[in-house]
């Protein structure tokens, strides 16, 4: 590092970006999960290295020239990452020469990675600064401030949106004082202006800047009348299917962090706004959304009930018995598909408090519902069809306080912390080293099953009757939950029996939870793939207009995947590539429309990002020139015409794909699972490269979406045993190495029917196909096999 340090003061710029490219490199090494660099290992170094740095960016005599050199910021970036609290006597002069470079490129922002990385540098400077010393907070208002303003007066577009998310931050430091500073208090009128949230890209980072406000000051706001503009906020979002669950995101934070009595006197307009939008316009997202804060609402002061006689008392004012219907009817089905680990333990919590009321169950018309709602709880617990979204944020909090919120991103995340970025993007770029505000309205519940047996068991003999008369294994389920519940709270966090998997760091057992954990945001139900953006007409960000039949959605997945193997193919590249291709491929059209975005483009882009994940990389030029080449079916002269206009859409739409996909780049397909059970079973090689080829041929359907993959991995080895004419064996379900989830023989055979679907519609497809080459030939058509 020394010897390298030295060479970031290089006069010749090619050395000087090699060695910033090398430390930035040697600070994410990591030998058995720890840095081989801590905080201690570069201190008398980091100096040196920054002023090198920033000596080298203070020679630039434009803007333009100033940001150039990305590389240079992103190792000012990753030194303040590494060593961490002990930036702090480095922080004034950093911070200074920060604050220049951020005043000149505001002039002209020209290179987006450049100006990323010299805001997630501020973030984590102002990060760790202020957690060595809360003092400093005000040295970095004090100096930022000034900029900001230059910054949102002037309207620079491509820097609001991060100028939001560190005022967040900044704002985040005032926790301890339980009030807004008079600076934040000033700002907050401008920040509601309709002109602000009228820009997509400002939308997420103003309601995060929203949501600190609530959570330093939602009382205060509260006493100042300042809660109705913000719901009025909520109003303009809610309104929009691009921006609905931005909408709930600040409205759990009004419901979490105001007094009760102060969300009594709107919660019937809200709950109204929403009752409207669910009758004239209603989705899948949204009735998720809804589901979600009807429980966090319900959970408020449990103990005495108050959320829900809010609740209740907020429905009947609008209509006698009202959510009886509205649960009957819409909530039920619901419920099991909230998403999220703190969301889905606050759906079980709140329901199962709302069934446990005295109100609910002196009410004839609420009481008739409690098998269901019951019923809908334990498949939420039960059914792995529908996974937990993993983040980080989501990490359970127990503080014994009435709520609890993560802010901030824990420092091992930070420590191999990537920005990859290919094109110019004005839109929401979110910074790594903020966080979200997550907000878990039950924190002293860590198990949402231990939860609902601790709430049901006073009422047992008031809901015993319904309980009886519960499938058995929902039964089964209720009466052990119940049981759980008399054990002591050891033996309860510790009782394997029950099957729940905790989120807790390190305590993956395997490699299957790790998989289900992390990239359990991407699985959906067969509801989700009937009410994509394609289908319903509208997407994340806009509405696209055209609609598509779910068989032409089908189709046209199918045929951008095609692409997909045939650019792969071209460019000789591993199969690892065309698999990871198709899953970003399909994650995209979860979150756009195909109306919108044209398949084989993205396919294109997918294909750039995949080789980079599984480092087998081309050029940009050569895989240009492949899918251009594939496009126009082979003729060599039209895909050398068109490969410039290739590379533009990739760089351009690359970024496209990655913020789609949330920048999650870990997939984890099922050939290793195949090859574990495999040996394990004694299973033969020809069987397993059937399964393995099974797995490549279905990775162009909807079922890298559906199932995990484990389960999939076992579906195409009982299915290639089938074709091959051996007896699976039940000890495929029954593997030391891959642990199934609950329901998995459900699952597998549900997976496998998927799987010979897709080989009837190919087959169907060839047969049209040979029947209209006949027909063209004017031959008869014959059976064609």
């Amino acid at each position: 590092l020394p010897l390298l340090g030295n060479h970031l003061g290089h006069p010749n710029p090619v050395v000087s970006t090699y060695a910033a490219i090398a430390i930035e490199r040697l600070l994410v090494l990591k030998k058995d999960g720890v840095l081989l660099f801590g905080p201690a290992d570069i201190q008398s170094l980091t100096e040196g290295m920054l002023g090198h740095i920033f000596g080298t960016l203070d020679s630039a005599d434009s803007p333009q020239k100033l940001a150039e050199n990305d590389y240079l910021m992103k190792t000012v970036m990753r030194i303040f990452l590494a060593c961490r609290t002990n930036i702090l006597p480095l922080a004034p002069a950093a911070l200074a020469k920060l604050a220049v470079i951020l005043g000149e490129v505001s002039k002209n922002p020209s290179n987006p990675k450049f100006s990323h990385f010299l805001f997630e540098a501020v973030g984590s400077l102002a990060r760790f600064s202020c957690a060595a010393d809360s003092s400093a907070i005000g040295q970095f208002e004090a100096t930022l401030f000034p900029i900001f303003q230059i910054i949102l007066q002037e309207d620079v577009a491509e820097f609001m949106p991060y100028v939001f998310q560190i005022l967040a931050q900044l704002l985040s430091v005032h926790q301890a004082s339980g009030r807004l500073p008079e600076a934040y208090v000033s700002l907050l009128p401008p920040l509601l202006q309709p002109t602000l949230w009228s820009a997509q890209g400002n939308i997420p980072a103003l309601v995060r800047l929203l949501q600190s406000y609530l959570q330093i000051g939602g009382a205060q706001l509260a006493g100042e009348g300042q809660l109705q503009p913000i719901l009025g906020v909520f109003q303009r979002l809610i309104a929009s299917k691009a921006n609905d669950h931005h909408g709930f995101n600040l409205l759990l934070a009004i419901s979490q962090f105001t007094p009760a009595e102060s969300l009594k006197q709107y919660l019937k307009a809200i709950l109204t706004l929403c009752l409207n939008r669910l009758q004239s316009s209603r989705t899948a997202k949204f009735t998720r959304n809804f589901a979600h804060y009807v429980a966090s609402v319900l959970c408020i002061n449990a103990q005495s009930e108050v959320g829900v006689n809010l609740f209740m008392d907020a429905m009947d004012s609008i209509q006698a018995n009202l959510f009886a219907t509205v649960l009957q009817n819409i909530m039920l089905e619901t419920i099991p598909s909230v998403v999220g680990r703190v969301e889905r333990k606050t759906t079980v919590v709140g329901f199962a408090l709302l069934v446990a009321s005295k109100r609910f169950q002196s009410s004839a018309g609420y009481k008739s519902l409690t098998g269901p709602v019951l019923q809908q709880l334990v498949v939420m617990l039960m059914d792995t069809a529908v996974k937990e979204t993993k983040t980080l944020a989501d990490r359970t909090i127990v503080d014994g306080s009435s709520a609890a919120a993560s802010a901030a991103v824990t420092d091992e995340d930070l420590d191999s912390l990537e920005i990859e970025d290919t094109g110019y993007q004005a839109s929401f770029a979110r910074l790594a080293t903020l966080g979200d505000i997550k907000i878990d309205p039950c924190p002293q519940i860590s198990d949402p099953a231990v939860g609902l047996g601790q709430i049901l068991r006073p009422v047992q003999a008031q809901i015993g009757d319904a309980v009886q008369h519960l499938p058995a294994e929902a039964r089964q389920f209720i009466l052990q939950t119940i049981a759980q519940a008399e054990a002591k709270p050891a033996e309860r966090q510790n009782d394997e029996s029950g099957g729940h998997i905790s989120a807790g760091k390190g305590q993956w057992e395997n490699m299957t939870e790790y998989a289900a954990d992390v990239s359990a945001q991407w699985y959906f139900s067969k509801e989700d793939m009937r009410n994509t953006p394609s289908v319903t007409g509208s997407d994340y960000s806009a509405s696209s207009g055209k609609s598509l039949s779910p068989a032409e959605e089908y189709s046209r997945r199918l045929r951008g995947c095609t692409f997909v193997h045939n650019v792969v193919k071209k460019l000789d590249m591993h199969q690892f590539v065309a698999s990871t291709a198709c899953v970003f491929f399909h994650r995209f059209y979860m979150r756009q429309s195909l109306s919108r975005y044209h398949p084989y483009e993205v396919a294109g882009a997918c294909v750039i990002l995949a080789s980079k994940v599984e480092e087998n990389k081309r050029g940009l030029k050569d895989i240009a020139l492949a899918c251009s080449y594939v496009a126009v079916k082979g003729q060599a002269k039209v895909a050398a015409d068109d490969r410039e206009k290739w590379e533009r859409l990739l760089k351009r739409l690359e970024i496209v794909v990655l913020e789609n996909c949330c920048f999650d780049m870990d997939i984890l397909h099922p050939y290793g699972f195949i090859d574990k059970l495999a040996p394990e079973l004694g299973i033969p090689v020809y069987i397993a490269k059937s399964a393995t080829a099974i797995i490549n041929d279905t990775m162009r359907t909807h079922i890298c979406l559906l199932y995990r993959p484990e389960v999939a991995a076992v579906a195409a080895l009982y299915f290639a045993m089938e074709v091959h004419g051996h007896v699976p064996s039940r000890s495929l379900f029954e593997s030391r190495h891959v642990m199934l989830p609950a329901g998995a023989v459900r699952l597998v055979e549900e997976c496998i029917a998927d799987m010979l679907a897709f080989y009837r519609r190919e087959a169907d497809s060839e047969r049209e196909a040979h029947r209209q080459q006949q027909k063209a030939a004017g031959a008869p058509s014959r059976p064609h096999t």
